[in-house]
């Protein structure tokens, strides 16, 4: 959660009136991870509405005490690529930025504004074919794709190899609900993110796991196997956090 423990110093950015050209790319930020993309913002206004969020954001004094940003944002302004992180904070309040190449210096940015981008951002539609694209496990209404990937994934787990995987778990309504798990050799850092569903309370929870349980699981398909893999030994293992990702995957046993 954004807690702005800072003061202001007086002072916006002072970044370049020039125009901004778009568009402008959004990744989620992933804790302890590489950024992760979720899609790009073409209209000529939401551009400049990301420039003039930059431009006219209050310089805040000392460092805030902060977690992991919620997006990386890129753009070019007078043909000069800008890149930031960015804290949205919870809803109706304030937000915060900082410059990727300064990060010892944030500013902030009011809450009118951070609910502005925020829907911005919100706008964008990370479909499963985008979601395929990137290398998602997805899984929803319409069956499970990429499982190869979340097998590769544990078999790296299993050899006890640092390794990454994006879960992108679709609603009904055909919104994702995102679970990324980095494994780091000894442990897995396990992050739920319900911000891109449109029917549901915006929540992001990150904490650490000592393990990946899975069980055989029954299955309604004659010569089908299943599994479902859950996270064990967790931080605040129950509803805050491990206890929601659940993985159910169902595979035709006559071709393993």
């Amino acid at each position: 959660m954004l807690a702005l423990a800072a003061v202001f110093t007086g002072c916006s950015t002072g970044g370049s009136a020039e125009p901004v050209q778009g568009p402008v790319i959004v990744n989620r930020v992933i804790p302890l991870d590489e950024p992760r993309p979720l899609g790009r913002l073409d209209k000529a206004e939401d551009a400049e509405a990301f420039g003039e969020a930059f431009r006219q954001a209050d310089r805040l004094r000392g460092i805030p005490d902060v977690g992991p940003a919620d997006y990386e944002i890129r753009y070019e302004a007078g043909g000069e690529p800008k890149q930031f992180r960015l804290w949205l904070g919870s809803s109706g309040g304030p937000g915060m930025l900082m410059e990727k190449s300064n990060t010892n210096t944030a500013y902030e940015i009011d809450s009118g504004v951070s609910e502005d981008l925020r829907q911005r951002i919100a706008s964008i539609r990370y479909r499963t074919d985008r979601a395929e694209k990137n290398g998602d496990v997805i899984q929803g209404p319409g069956g499970t794709i990429n499982v190869q990937v979340w097998h590769r994934f544990m078999e790296q787990v299993e050899q006890a190899h640092p390794a990454s995987v994006q879960l992108a778990l679709y609603t009904d309504e055909g919104d994702p609900i995102f679970h990324n798990l980095e494994y780091d050799g000894r442990s897995v850092h396990y992050l739920f993110d319900n911000s891109e569903d449109g029917y549901g309370s915006p929540d992001k929870v990150f904490e650490t796991c000592e393990r990946i349980l899975s069980e055989p699981r029954r299955t309604a398909k004659p010569g089908w196997t299943g599994k479902v893999y859950r996270l064990d030994g967790c931080s605040d293992h129950g509803e805050g956090g491990g206890g929601r990702f659940e993985f159910r995957v169902e595979e035709d046993s006559r071709a393993l």
